[in-house]
Order: C-alpha cells, then sequence, then structure tokens
C-alpha cells in the first residue's frame, strides 16, 4: 500500500484504493476529499470528509481521521507507527468480527514502509459520536466503569488465546534484562531532574519500584494469564461515548501494544488518572468490575484474590510510565502529573492500611502461589 509522503498525495484515488484493498468499498470511488490537518504531539492527524461516486455501501462513513507519521520529519517515530499497523492488521479486524461492541475504532486501512518508517493508518472519525477528557479535571466513575469494562472485554477475548504467539514477540529475559539495564542506568539522572520539586521519600520509592519491578520478571515472563495489553491505556486516550445506548467507549491508541500481562493496563489507567482521595474510594470497586468482566468475557481460573493480587504487583511497573515519557522528551505536563499520580497509587498498595482491610495486606510484598 503506497504511504503518502504530504498532504498532496491524500487524493480522491488514494482514498478509493486504500477503501477498495480494505474491501469496504467494493465498488465506486471517492469523487472528493476535503482535509483537515491536526498536528498532535508525536504525530499528525489529518481529518478527511469524503464525497463518492457509484454504488459504495450504505455503511461506508463520510468522515475519517488519517494519522500519520510522515508529514513532519520531526515526527518520524518508526517503532510506533511499524506496531500500531501491525495492531491494524493483526489484532484490530478479529476484534471486530468477535465482540458486538468492539472496543477500538474501525480500521479501513493501513501502511507502513520498513525502510523510511513511514507509515498511515485509516480509521472512522469518531468525533460526531465519542469525546475525549479536557482541561484539568479527573474522569468521573462513569467514565472509569466503561473504560474498565472495554478493558475486560478485550482482555477477556485474548487470554490465554491460542494465537497470542503469532501476533507478536511474547516478553522475553533478553528484552527484560535489557528494560531493567536502561532504568537502573537513567534513573539517577531522572532523579537528579525532580530532586528540586519532590520530597525524598517519593525517591525512594522510584528506587523500590525498580527492585519491586525486578522482583516481577518471572511472573512477567511465566506465559499464563496473558493477553494483548494497550500497555499505556491513560484516560485521555479514551473516546467516550455522547450515547452510551449507540456506542462505546473506544481506545484510541494502540502504539505499545504487546502480548503480556494484561493487569499492567488496569494499573495505568487507575494509577496514571484518579487522584489520590478519588482512587482509594473507587479503587476496590473498579478492580473488581473489570474482574467480573473477565468472567463475563469467558477467562476460567482467575480469581478475585489472584486479579487483585496482580493489581498490586504490576502498579510497580507502571511507576515508570511517567519516567519513559520523560526520558522520551515529552514536555512536562505529559509526565509530572502522572508521576504524582501513580507513585502515590504505588506506595498505598505497598503499606497495610485501613483502606485494605479485608483485601490482601501489603500486596506488593505477600507471596503468591
Amino acid at each position: 500500500m503506497f504511504v503518502p509522503s504530504t498532504l498532496d498525495d491524500i487524493t480522491p484515488d488514494w482514498l478509493s484504493g486504500v477503501l477498495s484493498a480494505s474491501g469496504a468499498m467494493p465498488d465506486g470511488s471517492v469523487s472528493e476529499v476535503a482535509l483537515k490537518a491536526e498536528p498532535r504531539l508525536d504525530e499528525l492527524r489529518v481529518g478527511i470528509v469524503a464525497e463518492y461516486d457509484g454504488p459504495v455501501p450504505l455503511t461506508l462513513p463520510r468522515f475519517y481521521t488519517l494519522r500519520c507519521s510522515l508529514l513532519r520529519p520531526a515526527l518520524l517515530q518508526a517503532d510506533w507507527m511499524r506496531e500500531e499497523t501491525n495492531f491494524c492488521r493483526l489484532v484490530a479486524p478479529r476484534i471486530h468480527t468477535a465482540l458486538a461492541n468492539p472496543p477500538v475504532p474501525m480500521v479501513y486501512g493501513s501502511g507502513y514502509e520498513r525502510q523510511s518508517g513511514r507509515g498511515f493508518i485509516l480509521n472512522q472519525d469518531v468525533t460526531h459520536t465519542h469525546t475525549t477528557l479536557s482541561g484539568p479535571l479527573p474522569p468521573t466513575l462513569a467514565f472509569m466503569r466503561q473504560a474498565v469494562d472495554a478493558l475486560a472485554a478485550f482482555h477477556a477475548y485474548w487470554w490465554d488465546h491460542q494465537d497470542l504467539g503469532e501476533l507478536c514477540e511474547p516478553p522475553n529475559s533478553r528484552e527484560e534484562e535489557s528494560y531493567t539495564g536502561q532504568l537502573v542506568n537513567l534513573m539517577p539522572e531522572f532523579l537528579d531532574a525532580i530532586a528540586e520539586v519532590t520530597p525524598i521519600s517519593f525517591r525512594h520509592l522510584l528506587m523500590q519500584a525498580i527492585e519491586d519491578r525486578i522482583a516481577l520478571i518471572p511472573r512477567i515472563l511465566s506465559g499464563s494469564n496473558w493477553s494483548v495489553r494497550n500497555s499505556a491505556p491513560l484516560a485521555s486516550r479514551f473516546a467516550y461515548p455522547l450515547n452510551d445506548q449507540t456506542h462505546g467507549m473506544l481506545l484510541t491508541y494502540w502504539a505499545y501494544w504487546t502480548v503480556s500481562a494484561p493487569a499492567h493496563d488496569l494499573c495505568c489507567l487507575i494509577g496514571c488518572s484518579l487522584p489520590a482521595e478519588q482512587r482509594r474510594r473507587q479503587e476496590t470497586y473498579l478492580v473488581r468490575r473489570y474482574w467480573q468482566g473477565l468472567i463475563a468475557g469467558g477467562v476460567k481460573g482467575y480469581s478475585w484474590r489472584q486479579c487483585w493480587f496482580d493489581y498490586g504487583l504490576y502498579m510497580a511497573s507502571v511507576v515508570f510510565t511517567p519516567v519513559w515519557r520523560w526520558i522520551s522528551g515529552y514536555p512536562t505536563q505529559a509526565w509530572w502529573p502522572l508521576l504524582l499520580l501513580v507513585l502515590e497509587a504505588y506506595q498505598d498498595l505497598r503499606r497495610p492500611s485501613a483502606h485494605y482491610a479485608g483485601m490482601l495486606p501489603s500486596p506488593v510484598h505477600s507471596t503468591w502461589s
């Protein structure tokens, strides 16, 4: 599939070819396109309004979103584009076939050039049916319910699926050693960067999280209770339906998907989204709701106790989500608020407290067998 290099390449003929190749438009053609480019932090997003000639399917949308890594050279990031186009090719079509209310946007085409790292993803534009979080307010409980339900439905479908090994390379000891080595080497620089604005207890927590993350490696490599995971399902990456009777929640960004323990996604959603007091009120309810969604989706042999325990364990891994954002050069507002939220979540889960009475005490340091 031809990957356009400028907006001028996004022509009616090009869009016709994409829709025809995907099977979405077996007959007819695109007669006209109107484009609106929206620069983002690590990509360029192009809104497309299409007009058609001929007998096109009634289900074919007029509004599309084209996400690309090709229009500004500074934004070329081959890794994320390669992985997300792989997701569009290998994972998204099966979810749309298997689930009545799939939690991922409909994909109408994708392409990737290995040598240049340029690529594109064409989705239906959902801005007329969904909205995203904006402003400083945290997500509501209604938002979090739907986000948790979307994760559970997605994870349940792929839970220990026989085809997981065909989707991507699963975690291995070499990659884990490399990941840990990078953290250990880069952490002193990060700690220096935040030294003047954080208490020493936070910096100690980050060092403790590295130890807990290392202790987690055998679980990561266990090969059981695996699924396809998003890896960074921040609340801002969900599209919330304007009418939840006709549409469901969508997780719109899959650049870092992998096959591994899905509890990481739940920890990221809750730990990086909710202020401490709100999280403490809603945390147990949301984790249990997620577990119930897994069971309803057909997952067997995964107890509530184990789900809660995994949630406690994998928060140590999610602690490094804002750290990697800092390492990658994201602006302060893209990692600093997340750091404060997730460190408090991790700290809560490390220590017994009245909030966790009746649950697993200090789940990070308990032994699971």
